[in-house]
């Protein structure tokens, strides 16, 4: 029935929570108790009264519900004890967010939530106790009556909580839930014994009703039924936590009607948290309260009402926050009012675009200033206490600035942000000379900052999707930055979840119905440039931790994969060879030049070829490869060829041409290794060399049109997500890193360094300034980062390294002299000082460098970095040094981690590399050379080491040099795959 999914939505507004009663007798026979608890879509768990749950913001990570659900589990053994009363009744409390699982029914946005099972909330505990005579007893909802927990449902204070939108909360009601999570409460007529969730349709019924609409587009229609649920797991993923507070940097008043401006500097995830609750003087109840903070009538009523409005960019004219599309819903323009009025349950108070907002209908004289303050008992006027502060129990935002409507006046210490991200271990670091570059860096860290939320998402704002291409082009950083052994196994988890029976991947995960037909091979796959993510990320996985047991459990998946492409890409590749027309493709996206489908289809179809080649050769090492395994072994490997042979012959005449206009070019082809310009690899870097630009000019910017791109060839970055990084490492590689650094510290548009100078905190989506469509906080075009830390500093974990077992030190030196350096303006990301961010917890800390920026008075140029691995951390720092007679000297120091060989390659040098280890007078190694060629390679053992380099032949005055040598790609190598 039109708008019977959102009719039934609204009537479970407000939103539930769930109180769990359970007697436990005698507790002083009890040894220990465990509480699992899962609630969905997002939870916050209270046992007696007391918060367990270390956060309630996008937990249980997002999975598909009919494939995995996890819960956490919480040792409970000191609060019951602490709680125990004579009744011996002990209370779970859980409330519910909407999240992913109950989300507003919208149609027609890019976020289609038609293939996600979805329900109302629901709620799975058990409270397992371990007694000291040995026994145990397990509590459930399906217990008999001593051993049953007794489950009732009363309608909260939060009275919506989308995803997307934010959140409504009702203080008044909150208010009166005082006590809810303890025994004492008292439950009124409207609390009423929850209802055992039964599922109509069974997990493969809605699998296989999903299958047939991404497969064959035929759609079945499961309107008002409930799909069963999945199986429950431990979760494998830490938790999203608060990482970082910061205060108001600016609080600037807007107009006559209480609207203020707030900036925060940067832009982040999370939410703003009201501090004086009680002592903000809201303005009265008014019908016409200013855009974008209107109000559907029937919640003004006689209510007083806070609003909060988030955005990461201003409107032009500065005169507030710009509201930019959000779920693929709206933009400035008729899409946002032909939206709205084709969706019933597009909320009435956004005007023709949804909105990031937080609601607050104010009340003074509430007994709590939250749900969650509500849950342990204590009564407190809003008017003061240490509680006296207002957050969103279960939604965040993508921001920087917000507004916050209707006050008389707001101060700086009356607002906080909160910026959340999972609590992953940060364990990477990176400095150097280059301003630039250190602000890139930041730019990248800031947004994967923003964007690891359980998945890891686009942006924070639009669509929160984990799309597979992304994934591929930052994974690289995300590894550097952080320990990503137990997030990036749940994602491929989650894309071997999504996995269709033909064996093809899909573009997200889980499957949003996204670009499959149009851009992708159809049948089901995604675009094969996303879809080849679990083929890519496994090896780069291996690279890292060593986890040969996960490749064993992946390798059946990966082959399915590669006979997927076999049968369906490998013809159409033939036919565009015949008839030359382009293969569809997202391709290099965001390229400032024409995107080629087919070529990007092909590659990617061969890195899937190398990393099942990769993967299966990993387990034939580990003696974990059975027959099935070699078969499977030899067909990738004879795939594989066919591709390489098919490729050189599509696009040879393109990647040696010095004026050919699309990408991938022949960057991709020197970095992948391919046999075809084994003996070429000169001609296809000249062609990469003397590449000029050609544009389509098809974006908005108008600023950008005006701009001079005949002055590209060296201070520019026009590729696309994985263009960039590829091309940067080639010209690196090839002895072109004085170029490589003049197009990252380039000016003019498009560059990096046009976003920092407009403002930038971020990494934007597009290289110039959209003000509606595209995203401020996007990580995929910050692949770059991998060069940054892996070319520039010279530290990154070998390419054939087995669980970082071996770390690559390779620096290259430039003179910096002719490197664009001009002041970034005021948008720097170092616009908010260190020393003012609150960091929550170990899991935000930032890793000291070992080594202190150099001091020596001859220092031209330096760089420093350290990377986590799970032996330990490895760390270089290079110091380039001007000598008498115009020599130079680089100086650096290592830090090679126990367990662990270190293989250091020196850039080119005319007398000796000299190797002290540290504490030890004697040199361990030196090696004379003259003229050398940079292919020394010294291999180090753990522990600290002092190098110093001798009349050092810089690169930006050495002959280029190594494409004369014959490069093949080596099947242990888990970078150059792709």
């Amino acid at each position: 029935v039109p708008g019977g999914q959102c009719r039934a939505w609204k009537a479970r507004k407000p939103l539930p929570v769930f109180r769990g009663l359970f007697q436990l007798r005698n507790i002083k026979e009890v040894s220990s108790a465990l509480l699992l608890c899962v609630g969905l879509g997002t939870s916050a768990v209270y046992m007696d009264g007391t918060r367990l749950s270390t956060s309630s913001v996008h937990d249980p990570p997002l999975t598909d519900y009919t494939k995995r659900i996890f819960y956490r589990a919480y040792d409970v053994t000191e609060v019951l004890r602490r709680s125990s009363t004579p009744e011996e009744t002990h209370v779970i409390g859980v409330a519910v967010g909407s999240a992913w699982w109950d989300p507003v029914p919208l149609a027609g946005a890019v976020v289609n939530m038609k293939p996600m099972p979805t329900g109302p909330p629901v709620v799975i505990a058990q409270v397992i106790v371990h007694l000291r005579s040995g026994g145990r007893v397990v509590y459930s909802a399906d217990g008999d009556d001593a051993e049953k927990i007794t489950w009732f449902a009363g309608r909260g204070c939060i009275l919506s909580s989308d995803v997307f939108t934010g959140e409504e909360v009702d203080l008044a009601a909150c208010g009166k839930l005082t006590g809810w999570g303890r025994s004492s409460f008292s439950m009124d007529a409207g609390w009423l014994p929850a209802e055992k969730h039964s599922g109509d349709i069974s997990a493969l019924e809605w699998w296989n009703a999903k299958q047939r609409l991404a497969t064959k587009d035929v759609e079945t229609e499961f309107s008002g039924k409930l799909p069963q649920l999945g199986h429950l797991q431990p979760a494998v993923v830490s938790p999203v936590l608060p990482l970082r507070k910061l205060p108001a940097l600016k609080v600037e008043k807007l107009g006559t009607k209480g609207r203020f401006l707030v900036d925060f500097g940067v832009s982040m995830n999370g939410h703003v948290e009201l501090h004086n609750v009680g002592e903000l003087h809201v303005l009265p109840p008014s019908s016409s309260r200013p855009k974008p903070h209107q109000h559907a009538p029937s919640a003004l009523e006689a209510r007083s009402v806070v609003t909060i409005v988030y955005g990461d960019s201003l409107l032009e004219d500065g005169s507030g926050v710009n509201t930019v599309i959000v779920a693929g819903m709206g933009l400035h323009g008729d899409m946002g009012g032909q939206s709205k009025s084709q969706n019933p349950c597009f909320p009435e108070d956004h005007e023709g675009i949804l909105l990031q907002r937080d609601v607050i209908l104010f009340d003074a004289q509430a007994a709590s200033p939250s749900l969650d303050a509500a849950a342990g008992g204590a009564k407190q006027s809003l008017a003061g206490g240490a509680s006296n502060r207002f957050r969103p129990l279960f939604t965040t935002h993508g921001f920087r600035f917000v507004e916050i409507c209707c006050l008389e006046r707001l101060e700086a210490a009356d607002v906080r942000a909160v910026a959340y991200r999972s609590s992953v271990l940060e364990w990477g670091t990176f400095r150097s000379t280059v301003e630039t570059l250190n602000s890139v860096y930041m730019l990248m860290k800031n947004s994967l900052n923003s964007n690891l939320m359980g998945t890891q998402w686009d942006c924070p704002h639009r669509e929160k999707l984990q799309y597979g291409g992304d994934i591929v082009a930052t994974s690289p950083v995300a590894l550097h930055l952080f320990d990503m052994e137990a997030f990036y196994e749940k994602v491929l988890v989650d894309w071997k979840d999504a996995q269709w029976q033909n064996g093809a991947y899909t573009e997200t995960t889980p499957w949003m119905g996204l670009n499959d037909q149009a851009f992708g091979v159809g049948h089901g796959a995604g675009p094969t440039e996303w879809a080849a993510l679990p083929n890519v990320l496994l090896p780069r996985h291996m690279n890292h931790y060593a986890n040969a047991v996960l490749g064993k459990h992946f390798a059946s998946s990966s082959h399915r994969w590669i006979k997927f492409l076999s049968r369906q890409l490998l013809p159409k590749l033939d036919k565009a060879k015949a008839d030359g027309k382009d293969i569809p493709g997202l391709g290099d996206w965001m390229t400032l030049y024409q995107r080629d489908g087919t070529a990007t289809h092909a590659v990617f179809a061969l890195a899937s070829c190398r990393g099942l080649s990769h993967t299966l050769r990993r387990l034939e090492r580990q003696k974990m490869c059975d027959e099935s395994c070699l078969a499977a072994l030899e067909e990738a490997d004879t795939f594989l060829r066919k591709l390489e042979a098919l490729l050189s012959s599509l696009r040879w005449s393109r990647w040696t041409s010095s004026t050919h206009d699309s990408s991938p070019g022949g960057e991709v082809a020197l970095f992948m290794r391919l046999p075809s310009v084994r003996k070429e690899r000169c001609r296809v870097l000249d062609a990469v060399v003397a590449q000029r630009l050609s544009f389509v000019l098809d974006w908005p910017g108008l600023e950008e049109r005006s701009a001079g791109y005949e002055e590209w060839r060296a201070s520019s970055m026009p590729h696309g997500i994985f263009s960039n990084r590829w091309t940067l490492e080639v010209l690196s590689d090839h002895g072109y890193h004085d170029l490589a650094l003049k197009m990252m510290t380039a000016s003019a548009f498009p560059s990096f360094k046009y976003m920092l100078r407009h403002g930038a905190t971020t990494m934007w989506e597009t290289y110039w300034r959209s003000e509606d469509l595209y995203s401020r906080n996007h990580p995929m075009l910050g692949g770059v980062v991998d060069w940054i830390v892996g070319s520039h500093a010279g530290l990154q974990i070998h390419p054939t390294a087995f669980g970082a077992d071996r770390i690559l030190f390779q620096p290259r030196i430039v003179l910096e002299a002719g490197v664009d350096e001009e002041e970034v303006s005021q948008g720097s990301p170092f616009l908010v000082p260190p020393e003012k961010l609150e960091h929550f917890g170990a899991n935000a800390q930032e890793h000291d460098s070992l080594y202190p920026p150099p001091a020596h008075l001859h220092a031209v140029a330096w760089a420093q970095a350290s990377q986590g691995t799970r032996h330990g951390h490895a760390q270089i720092q290079w110091v380039l040094l001007q000598m008498e007679g115009g020599k130079h000297n680089v100086e650096l120091r290592l830090d090679v981690p126990p367990a662990t060989m270190g293989i250091l390659k020196p850039p080119a040098f005319r007398e000796r590399v000299t190797v002290y280890r540290e504490g030890v007078a004697e040199a361990c190694s030196v090696v004379e050379g003259t003229e050398s060629k940079g292919d020394i390679e010294i291999e180090l053992l753990a522990g600290e080491f002092r190098v110093v380099i001798a009349d050092v032949v810089l690169e930006s005055e050495a002959a280029r040099r190594g494409c004369e040598r014959e490069v093949e790609w080596d099947p242990m190598d888990a970078k150059h795959l792709i």
